[in-house]
């Protein structure tokens, strides 16, 4: 069971990499490269995901030509970590 958990967190990882570079790739497309750093630098140092998150859509949308529900299925994963971070609980 402890090898599920371990798994789990290797794939949310993964996927919260992908999502970074992805967002990264669309502020720097929309607005240059210094905003693109600004947004990482929000995201890690001060868990600000806003701007990481709508570059996100940027990137998804507009430089990798997704559409919409595709980059829906790829937010979700910053959703629950905003949820979870929080100290929301489930009880």
């Amino acid at each position: 069971m402890a090898a599920l958990g371990a798994f789990g967190f290797i794939i949310f990882l993964v996927v919260g990499i992908a999502q970074a570079y992805v967002g990264f790739l669309g502020i720097e497309y929309h607005f240059g490269e210094l905003w693109a750093w600004a947004a990482i630098g929000l995201a890690f140092f001060l868990r600000i995901m806003f701007s990481l998150t709508i570059g996100t859509y940027f990137g998804a949308v507009d430089v990798s030509g997704l559409a919409l529900v595709r980059w829906c299925c790829i937010s979700c994963s910053r959703l629950i970590v905003h949820i979870t971070s929080n100290g929301y609980r489930c009880s």
